[in-house]
């Protein structure tokens, strides 16, 4: 079937600053942070992190049948809030750019249904907003 999606769950535009992972290996695991709820309701950005937040699961992508009929591929890009959790604050969720609404549609279904190992601030799991692209691609 053509359920050709590729996520790319890589974070735009975000610089670590110093306490971070220092590996160099890029999200493989969880983060070093304790999740949970935190008693820190601040909304930090990722500049403001010791790790970023990145996606660890979410729901299967469905490639709008229009688009995949006229083989249109595209980036979402979509800012949003991971709390400590690693949740996804539904409300935070917008559309920065994209390629065509229909994809707008789908990226935001799996943002919200995303989980996420949550952003680090000073060893604990705090409310991140980043910036997460979304591909659609075609495949042969």
């Amino acid at each position: 079937m053509a359920r050709l999606v590729l996520l790319t769950a890589l974070t735009l535009a975000c610089a670590t600053t110093s306490g971070g992972a220092s590996d160099g290996s890029g999200p493989t695991g969880r983060t070093s942070c304790t999740p949970g709820v935190s008693d820190d309701l601040n909304v930090y950005d990722t500049t403001q992190v010791s790790e970023r937040p990145y996606a660890r699961s979410g729901p299967d992508l469905e490639y709008p049948v229009r688009l995949r009929e006229r083989h249109v591929q595209g980036r979402v890009l979509l800012s949003l809030i991971v709390n400590g959790d690693g949740s996804v604050d539904p409300t935070s969720i917008t559309v920065v750019r994209s390629a065509d609404p229909a994809f707008d549609v789908e990226a935001i279904r799996w943002a919200r249904g995303g989980q996420f190992w949550p952003g680090c601030r000073q060893g604990r799991a705090v409310r991140v907003r980043m910036l997460q692209p979304i591909d659609f691609k075609v495949r042969p």
